[in-house]
């Protein structure tokens, strides 16, 4: 009977204060709403800092390997010189170089360098070449993984 006694209470009251509840309603989905959407902005924005965090990860454990795979001379005789088996300093070396990817992404060349020293002295502990800038002769090439390429020296 107490539990009639209140329902009808409860319904009365709604009758009642009928546009009163539903405005109280209305005001309480909004904020629920605006929570909701402050919560899903918040954990869309962590999902994309968890997929940058995954594409750096493949990046560093799928990284591109390039290897320098052969360097041919061209026979100087060829180039006019007297004996075929000396190279004279000052001449121009020519030939191609082949460079292969053998990492598991492709790789984008952003620098390149290439030089020949000629020396009969050791090898220096600093490069000759240290400060010097790139010639890129292979610059802004892309090798894809498994690819390779060549250039004329």
């Amino acid at each position: 009977m107490i539990i009639l006694n209140y329902a009808a209470a409860v319904l009365d009251f709604l009758e009642k204060y009928n546009g009163a509840v539903t405005a109280a309603a209305t005001i309480f989905i909004a904020a629920f709403t605006i929570v909701l959407a402050l919560v899903t902005g918040r954990q869309a924005r962590l999902s994309r800092e968890a997929i940058d965090l995954a594409r750096s990860e493949i990046a560093a454990t799928h990284r591109p390997k390039l290897r320098v795979r052969n360097v041919v001379l061209e026979n100087p005789l060829r180039a006019g010189l007297r004996r075929w088996y000396v190279f004279e300093p000052g001449q121009c070396v020519q030939g191609h170089l082949y460079v292969g990817n053998v990492g598991d992404s492709a790789a984008t060349i952003t620098s390149s360098h290439c030089r020949v020293f000629w020396t009969k002295e050791p090898l220096p502990m600093e490069r000759p070449y240290e400060n010097e800038s790139g010639n890129d002769f292979l610059g802004g090439t892309t090798l894809a993984a498994g690819g390779s390429d060549h250039r004329k020296l």
